[in-house]
């Protein structure tokens, strides 16, 4: 009776070392599948990594031009200001020259 107990039990451990052998596949199935998938992430990811480093390197270089281009305006702005001054300061020195030579000079 031990024997066939033996056996039984042998029996069994052998059915469960089968059936969890074939159930191994289908996870090595899935693992390998996983890894394809991790491995076409990873690419993904290190496009995307790229991608994003171009457009920050562009966008700087746009900012860095876009200040140049505002440093120039406000030069111009300042050069025509000054000028401007100048053409009203002009203005108003020749009426007052004119009104100095027309008055009459004091008898000492």
């Amino acid at each position: 009776m031990t024997s066939r107990r033996i056996q039984a039990a042998l029996l069994l451990v052998s059915l469960f070392l089968v059936v969890g052998c074939t159930d191994l596949k289908p996870l090595q199935a899935q693992v390998d599948d996983l890894r394809l998938q991790l491995n076409q992430l990873q690419k993904e990811a290190k496009a995307a990594a790229a991608s994003a480093s171009s457009a920050a390197s562009s966008s700087s270089a746009a900012t860095q031009k876009a200040i140049r281009q505002l440093q120039l305006a406000a030069q111009n702005n300042e050069k025509a200001i000054t000028a401007l001054n100048n053409k009203i300061d002009q203005m108003f020195k020749r009426p007052l020259a004119k009104q100095e030579a027309a008055l009459p000079t004091p008898n000492p």
